[in-house]
This record gives structure tokens, sequence and C-alpha cells, in this order.
């Protein structure tokens, strides 16, 4: 996946103000990924020369059970991580489900699919949102766009499963 993400984002894509299928224009959908320091997958919270595995990446359903856990064997949270997931999320569910997405920077995952043409086939079946305290850190317009209590498919969900999750792992991280 990693390949294939670095190969469509080197590919030439015009400048445009929006996205096709985005409500969200360019400039405001900038200044939410300038926000956030996950944001910049450039920059990384432990030094990959350390370490094989530097973290994990959970995909939970609005239960807070564990679909997928993924190993990430580079520093940051790189988005060629998420889109592995649901590319086998897609790959196992039938061909009439939906797949709602609630992640802190689902506006950048949103933009990057539709710039870039990531997973095309799965686009249209999946529906985007920020967990519903993190709407609040980005900009106005991705609030009113992506709030999931404004996406009629997404209920009360809150998008905090994953986080819910480490928390119930937490007692088998040593601390060393």
């Amino acid at each position: 996946m990693k390949c294939y993400i670095e190969g469509k984002r080197n590919s030439k894509v015009p400048n445009v103000d929006r996205e096709n299928g985005i409500a969200v224009a360019n400039e405001i959908s900038d200044l939410c990924g300038e926000s956030f320091n996950v944001a910049n997958e450039a920059r990384s919270k432990s030094k990959k020369s350390k370490f094989n595995d530097t973290g994990l990446v959970a995909a939970v359903c609005r239960h807070d059970r564990v679909w997928y856990l993924v190993n990430m064997t580079e520093a940051g949270e790189k988005q060629y991580y998420m889109f592995a997931i649901l590319d086998k999320i897609f790959q196992e569910i039938p061909g009439n489900f939906t797949v709602g997405f609630l992640h802190d920077l689902a506006c950048q995952y949103h933009r990057s699919m539709m710039k870039w043409k990531i997973l095309p086939k799965w686009a249209n079946r999946i529906l985007f949102g920020l967990p519903a305290l993190h709407a609040y850190g980005h900009q106005f317009v991705c609030q009113i766009t992506y709030h999931p209590h404004k996406i009629e498919a997404f209920g009360r969900t809150d998008g905090k499963g994953t986080e819910r999750f480490w928390n119930s792992i937490s007692p088998l991280i040593c601390v060393c």
C-alpha cells in the first residue's frame, strides 16, 4: 500500500480550488492539515533506528470491537496504514455495505483519497467524519461537514472507540 500511495502522490494532478466530491475548499482543508502535527507525515514521534515496530494502528467497529490491528514499521501516522485497512475491510464485507470512517484527520484522508484517486472503487462507499470532540479543533466548515452528529448514518457514535481500546490494553504496556 505504501508504494501504491507514493505512486499516486507522485502523479501530476491539476491544481483546483476544491477536490471533486468534497464540500470543503482546499484552502480550508490546508488550514486543518497545518494545525495538526499528525498531519505532517514528515514529523515523527519516535526514532525508527531504535525500534523495528513504531506503534499500532487499529480499526474498530462502532461497538469498539477490533476489526484490524496493524503494526506500524515507520514512525508517524502515515495515511497508507489506514488506506490499507480500508482496502482490507472492503475486500471482506458485502458489496452493498458502506463504511463510516471516523478519524482525527478524516478531512485530510478524504481530500487525499479524492485528489489522488486512492482506492477509487471504494470511494463512494466511505462516509468520512471527525470524532465528535476533535471536530472542534478543525475549521468551522470542516466541523459542520464532518461532525458525526451531522452525518445521518453515524447516529450517536463519538468516534473514540480506538482510544477506549488503547485504554483497555494499557496494562499490557511496559513503561521501561
